[in-house]
């Protein structure tokens, strides 16, 4: 078995990235782990959601960001494990995950993942393929939720943004509620 999935099927996180195990612990202690989520917990979800990006081999900035997409509050859910204006909070995040994570975080939680970024790239690729790879080479613009000023992500940005919602939406989409009904 590869060292990776044994230590995240083991839940020894810390051997994975020695960040993540403080980070869940104070996403609990936050109460993470109190508010439902689709067919877990909050604290579940995010936790499912760095276990994906994990696997797939995504950097670690980009899978710390994945253990607190929505920590921030976003478009799809108010659940605020840290606010975003309160700069002891952020600085908490900054600590245990690093700036560049804390920096996406930020961003994943300030705009319309989906419209923005995913709706528009399906558009361009069912009008012009070549549109979507002049679009990718140069990132794109958009519009932060809560101010409705112009945000510009670059080409890593909307590629991890784009796995990242491949790994939430997986996540989202199976665990003990979904079952398939076997004929016997």
């Amino acid at each position: 078995m590869h060292p990776l999935l044994r230590s995240i099927l083991r839940s020894d996180y810390g051997s994975v990235d020695p960040a993540i195990p403080a980070m869940v612990k104070l996403l609990s202690d936050r109460g993470a782990d109190e508010c439902w989520h689709k067919h877990s917990t909050f604290g579940q979800h995010l936790a499912g959601v760095w276990r994906i990006m994990a696997l797939w081999g995504q950097r670690p900035s980009a899978c710390r960001a994945g253990l607190c997409h929505s920590a921030y509050s976003n478009s799809y859910v108010n659940l605020m494990i840290f606010d975003e204006a309160n700069p002891s909070d952020r600085k908490t995040v900054t600590e245990l995950l690093g700036t560049e994570a804390e920096e996406t975080i930020r961003t994943w939680c300030s705009i319309n993942r989906r419209a923005e970024v995913v709706d528009r790239l399906l558009a361009l690729s069912d009008d012009n393929p070549g549109d979507l790879e002049r679009q990718l080479a140069h990132g794109l613009e958009v519009a932060n939720l809560r101010t409705g000023r112009a945000l510009r992500l670059g080409p890593r940005q909307v590629g991890e943004l784009l796995v990242f919602e491949m790994a939430d939406a997986a996540d989202q989409q199976f665990g003990w509620q979904v079952r398939e009904r076997v004929a016997s």
